[in-house]
């Protein structure tokens, strides 16, 4: 026979454990050339659409959008492919241009669907040319506000149906409120478990 106390602390364990049982992630795959372009794979657990995507780019690196200075044989942004029912708000070419930040807004990009978008990326030593993605960033931010960066590294993968020299990956996990409530109620059993000794 299982005594009060006995009984408190399994309930307790029960409860800890069917609140980390229920943790989701969400958590994206992307990859960029060094002379430009992007693919990104929203892969969340379901329930999570990729929002937007903020591109920060590091050293001498800027996007060549438009034909004018600085950068030359420059490319627009453009969507390549959808594989879902996204809808993509992708930034102005004046706006990019020269710059090293770009932010793409999307509606519907749901877990398993992947994106590939093209533009130009030049260097500032050379003004055309490839760039230098070491220490890019990508910030994506998905359903809840609930956000995750990727650093880029010189590793060749393939990504979203296509082969990119610099690739990068995140995840941040995120609790659902009834995993919050259980650990809740499974905390305080055993703070009275404990405070009755």
């Amino acid at each position: 026979m299982i005594s009060k106390k006995g009984l408190w602390g399994i309930m307790a364990a029960i409860l800890f454990t069917a609140g980390t049982l229920h943790a989701q992630f969400v958590s994206f795959s992307v990859g960029m050339n060094r002379n430009g372009g992007i693919g990104i794979v929203n892969t969340s657990s379901p329930g999570f659409t990729l929002n937007s995507v903020s591109i920060t780019l590091s050293n001498d690196t800027f996007f060549d959008t438009t034909n004018t200075p600085p950068g030359t044989f420059s490319f627009s942004w453009a969507t390549a492919f959808n594989s879902g029912l996204a809808t993509i708000e992708l930034p102005s070419n004046e706006s990019t241009d020269g710059q090293q930040t770009a932010a793409i807004s999307f509606t519907g990009f749901d877990p398993s669907d992947f994106v590939r978008l093209s533009f130009d990326l030049d260097n500032g030593v050379e003004n055309d040319g490839l760039g230098d993605l070491t220490g890019a960033q990508i910030t994506a931010t998905f359903t809840g506000g609930v956000q995750a960066i990727a650093a880029l590294t010189a590793t060749s993968a393939s990504v979203a149906g296509a082969t990119y020299s610099d690739t990068g990956s995140a995840s941040q996990a995120v609790p659902e409120p009834t995993s919050l409530l259980l650990v809740g109620v499974g905390l305080s059993a055993f703070l009275l478990r404990r405070r009755r000794h």
